[in-house]
Parts: structure tokens; C-alpha cells; sequence
């Protein structure tokens, strides 16, 4: 059973499965790229992290492996070609190196594969971007769209597909359409062959969002309108499959679905968050990571200790809102509190997100022994 899937994003595993292969990647890698693992859109783009001097330098593109190459006769001259660059950390004449290699890629692929110059031939190698290797690869080849991603073992490809793209033109639009782009230009990208130099960028998956206390105090401006009644909410935790949960939460008829991963796992925040609103310290708000895209759940004061206004949003866009609305401060506390209970003592699965805090506790223990979340009070 596959328990760790991968569809986009940083590669935690060793890269030994594939290698050698293409991999045509735009330098650097934002972050909310590096994060994503299952995002839909950007399925196939997968973060590789090329080592540079004593750092490591990430790059997002498609991995097309050697091994995936249909012509079996194309594929022989292509592992051929990785021989002779596999030998390059120990030739003693550099530049005759060189010449050997330009040598075979004429010989074996004429205009179509060229080594860029003056770039490193230590397991990350550049090539131009020629016409003719598109057309190559869009004829021969398929890239990785999924992989069982085991951060503490091997990354295996489990799901493939025909690369699309006959030209670079037609892969930029591609590609570019899939990344998290910036609105002003596209990122150009470069063939690679890979079969060494990777690397690892450590993001810990155990610290917990941080709960922040907002500037904006609502009740310094407004005040609700008499009319105004409390919406009613309801809190749901489902549990997932490959170490994903839900929360869906409604106000009357709006309705917001939230991923919680256990990558980036949100309970300790969600549950101080809900402390603080129960004890009156708003306003208060912290964020959601679902490996991309991130929500933002935030809880301001209206002035009457007992109404609260919830809101969620979008971090990196807080006009984009999901839902809103005045809740009965209380009605929130134990909504939560009672979905907590629930959700941990009869449907979580610990197996993926168990992880212990200093004292040794795991999850489901810290939640079904929290002594403030066992009280049935709300001040």
C-alpha cells in the first residue's frame, strides 16, 4: 500500500530509482511549490534540489527518466552518454573530457542534444534548448506524475504520462501554467541530465503554525446592528486516506473544506487557537497549510464578549473570504471541543500523524487527556 504519495513538490526520497534522466526545471523554487505534495494543478512539476559549492540550490520542473525512453536503440546511446559523463570527476585532461563528450552527443544525436558550456559535469548536467530534443522527448518519452515519496528511504515512481510538448515554446506554456508563477513574467527553463548531486532542503514538518494576535480590532470600529442574529456553526473532522484529514466548517449555508496535512499538521495550533478565543484573548488567528495553497482562520472582538466574528481567508489574498459571519463565541468553543472528542476517540487514524511532543505524548493523547479540552466550562 502506497502511504506516502507525491504528485508535485520537494522530492523527500533518495533519487536512486530514476536516475539517470531528464529533468527541464526552472531555476529556484518558491516556496508554496517546494511545500505542495498532491496539489492537482501542478501535478508532475517535482522540486529538485541541485547541490552548488556548499549549498543547494532548488529547481521545479519534470523528470523524464532514461528508463522511460520507448526506442530501445535511443535509450542504449543515452546510457551510453551517462558512462562517459559518470567519469568525469576522474579524468585528469578536463578540456579532452569535454571533447570526448561533444564527440559522442554528434555522433549519436547531431544537433539534438547539446552540453551547455563552461557548466559543471558533476551529476547535474545542462543542455541547450533545442528544437530537436523537445521533438525527442515528445516522441519518446514520459515523465513522472506520481511517486511513493518515503523521506526516510527511496522515491519510487508509481504513475506516468506522455511528455506533450514538441517545442519549447509549447513546454513553457505548459509548464508555466501549472506553476505558482509570478503575474509579471514566466520563468525560463533548462534541460538537465541528472544521475548525481542532489540534495535535501530540511523544512520541519512538526512545528506547528503560530498563532498570531491581529492588530485589527473590529470593535474599535463597528458595532452589530440589532437585526444582525448569530449564524449557526457546525465543525466536522473526517479522516483521509495517505495522511491527509478535513475540517468542514459551516456557517448556516456556507460551507468551507480545509486539508489538513499531516506534513504541516495543524491541531496544536487549531486548539490554541480555540483556547484563546474561549478565554476571551482576541483577536486572534492562525493558519492553515494545505502543501500550497494556505487558509487563515481568524476570530476578531465585536465588543460583546459573547459574539465573536469568524472569518475565513486566504493568506496570500484576504479579500478572497470562504466564509464569515457572527457566531456565538460559546457555540464556537464547544462546537470545536466536542468535534475534537469525537473525531479522536473514534475515527483518527495515528498511524502517519503521530508524532510525540517533549514529554513523549503523541497526539491523540495530548488531545484526549487536555485538561482544559476534558472540562465541559466555557468562560
Amino acid at each position: 500500500m502506497k502511504k506516502n504519495i507525491r504528485k508535485c513538490g520537494e522530492i523527500k526520497g533518495k533519487l536512486t530509482e530514476i536516475q539517470p534522466f531528464f529533468y527541464i526545471a526552472r531555476r529556484g523554487a518558491r516556496l508554496r511549490e517546494q511545500k505542495a505534495k498532491v496539489r492537482k494543478k501542478m501535478q508532475g512539476l517535482f522540486v529538485v534540489n541541485a547541490v552548488a559549492g556548499n549549498g543547494i540550490c532548488p529547481k521545479i520542473g519534470v523528470i523524464l527518466p532514461f528508463s522511460r525512453c520507448r526506442d530501445e536503440k535511443l535509450r542504449e546511446s543515452l546510457l551510453q552518454l551517462h558512462g562517459l559523463l559518470a567519469r568525469s570527476n576522474n579524468v585528469d585532461d578536463i578540456k579532452a573530457h569535454y571533447v570526448a563528450i561533444k564527440t559522442q552527443l554528434r555522433s549519436n544525436f547531431g544537433d539534438t542534444l547539446q552540453i551547455t558550456e563552461h557548466k559543471s559535469l558533476n551529476g547535474f548536467v545542462s543542455f541547450e534548448r533545442t528544437t530537436g530534443l523537445f521533438s525527442l522527448l515528445a516522441e519518446h518519452f514520459d515523465y513522472v506524475t506520481e511517486f511513493d515519496d518515503d523521506p526516510n528511504g527511496v522515491a519510487t515512481p508509481t504513475a506516468f504520462e506522455a511528455f506533450p510538448c514538441k517545442s519549447y515554446g509549447e513546454f513553457l506554456e505548459w509548464f508555466n501554467s501549472r506553476t505558482i508563477s509570478s503575474e509579471y513574467e514566466w520563468g525560463h527553463c533548462f534541460p538537465h541530465i541528472v544521475f548525481d548531486d542532489t540534495g535535501l532542503i530540511n523544512m520541519s514538518s512538526s512545528v506547528p503554525s503560530y498563532i498570531v494576535h491581529s492588530s485589527l480590532n473590529l470593535a474599535n470600529y463597528f458595532c452589530i446592528r440589532p437585526d444582525v442574529l448569530d449564524s449557526k456553526i457546525t465543525v466536522k473532522l473526517v479522516m483521509g486516506e495517505y495522511g491527509w484529514a478535513d475540517l468542514f466548517l459551516t456557517l448556516n449555508e456556507d460551507r468551507i473544506e480545509i486539508n489538513l496535512s499531516y506534513v504541516y499538521p495543524p491541531f496544536d495550533s487549531m486548539i490554541e487557537w480555540v483556547k484563546r478565543i474561549a478565554r476571551d484573548d482576541i483577536p486572534v488567528q492562525f493558519d492553515i497549510d494545505e502543501e500550497g495553497d494556505e487558509k487563515r482562520l481568524s476570530a476578531f472582538s465585536t465588543g460583546d464578549p459573547s459574539r465573536i466574528f469568524l472569518r475565513v481567508t486566504d493568506v496570500y489574498d484576504e479579500e478572497k473570504v470562504f466564509v464569515e459571519g457572527i457566531v456565538s463565541r460559546s457555540e464556537l468553543v464547544q462546537a470545536f471541543k466536542v468535534e475534537f472528542f469525537r473525531f479522536f476517540s473514534s475515527e483518527f487514524e495515528p498511524e502517519v500523524w503521530e508524532y510525540s511532543n517533549d514529554e513523549g505524548l503523541s497526539l491523540k493523547q495530548r488531545i484526549l487527556t487536555d485538561s482544559w479540552l476534558c472540562s465541559t466550562e466555557v468562560t
